[in-house]
């Protein structure tokens, strides 16, 4: 877990806040990540690593 929002994750990425959103929302929603007003937490590793590398 880490303490980033979505918008500073877009920041990272160089992505609108947006698109981090619908993006972070995808994994969510495949049970990758979970997230938070504030945080982000990987909750499958290796879930994240093949939708990363697929």
């Amino acid at each position: 877990s880490v303490p980033l929002s979505r918008a500073d994750l877009g920041a990272i990425a160089r992505i609108t806040p947006e698109s981090a959103s619908r993006a972070l929302g995808r994994l969510r929603a495949a049970g990758a990540v979970d997230f938070g007003r504030q945080w982000t937490a990987i909750v499958d590793p290796s879930l994240l690593h093949e939708i990363a590398t697929s």
